[in-house]
């Protein structure tokens, strides 16, 4: 059986010193052995892979995400998502792409970029209702966003053109057991409101904590709102780190609509998540859900 002649970097530099290399070679390699592993570390990639089974015997395959992230420096970084929606067929999209600059406090970002209105976050299988509300997921957009922290208190505004000129801000504050934040959105559409999103969140330290969310979209004649609610315990189950939720949203859409349920989900390995949820819709049968997650 043949041995695997395996060479490292760091070796090939350990044995040059014996060879015929000169110091000016020598002090090139090492910086070229330097820049691969400087370059290296500056790199991160990122995903998530999905896949759920429902109690109507459906199994779906969900999103998936691949994120490539560079940094050329302190200052200077760069990321591209590449995204397949699981709710499409094969729709394979550029989900963000954007260049980002940063500076002590002070941070600008040009590209395409998820717009920062509703936070809809949730531990719970199903998204809220809060993200189903005409007009509330707004999506990517190439935008440009300059963001700072004052005092703690992180403060972002941004501004793109769709087919008017839309802007919006949002203001965030948090410590080890509160966070707040506030999200205002202006169409700028002749005749179309002002949209804001207010969440709060509660973390007893113990476990437990519990989030709350309201959504206002303003368009012509009316306002929709959707909240949601949810309260979380934290714990460990044989060993493995577990979590459950449960959860609440309403919206005012046309029929009034809610949904309760709870998750229950556990982590056996690092980047693994298994859970399962039961969740009703108000007029319709409860959804049992099975899904497992794979983060890397």
């Amino acid at each position: 059986m043949k041995r695997n002649n395996i060479i490292t970097l760091g070796v090939l530099a350990m044995g040059a010193t014996t060879s015929a290399f000169s110091g000016t070679e020598m002090d090139a390699l090492k910086d070229r052995i330097t820049a691969l592993e400087t370059a290296a570390s500056a790199t991160t990639i990122s995903g998530e892979l999905s896949a759920e089974y429902t109690s109507s015997g459906k199994t779906t395959w969900g999103d998936a995400k691949l994120t490539i992230s560079h940094a050329v420096n302190e200052q200077f970084d760069g990321s591209v998502t590449i995204k397949r929606k699981g709710d499409s067929d094969d729709n394979i999209i550029f989900d963000e792409a954007m260049i980002n600059y940063n500076n002590e406090n002070f941070s600008a970002s040009i590209g395409r970029i998820g717009v920062p209105f509703g936070g809809f976050a949730t531990g719970m299988i199903t998204d809220p209702l809060t993200k189903g509300v005409t007009g509330a997921d707004i999506g990517g957009k190439d935008l440009i966003m300059l963001a700072t922290d004052i005092g703690g208190i992180e403060v972002s505004a941004y501004s793109y053109k769709d087919t008017n000129n839309d802007s919006g801000f949002t203001i965030g504050y948090a410590t080890d057991m509160f966070s707040v934040g506030y999200d205002h959105f202006d169409d700028g559409t002749s005749g179309i409101g002002k949209s804001k999103a207010m969440r709060a969140g509660f973390d007893a330290g113990n476990g437990m904590s519990v989030a709350y969310e309201k959504v206002t979209v303003g368009t012509t004649g009316v306002d929709f709102v959707g909240t949601h609610v949810e309260a979380a315990y934290a714990h460990t189950l044989a060993g493995m780190d577990a979590n459950i939720v449960f959860a609440k949203s309403e919206e005012d859409e046309g029929a009034n609509s809610d949904q309760s349920g709870f998750t229950y989900s556990v982590a056996p390995a690092e980047g693994v998540t298994f859970a399962i949820e039961r969740n009703k819709v108000k007029s319709a049968s409860a959804v049992n859900t099975a899904k497992l997650t794979y983060e890397f």
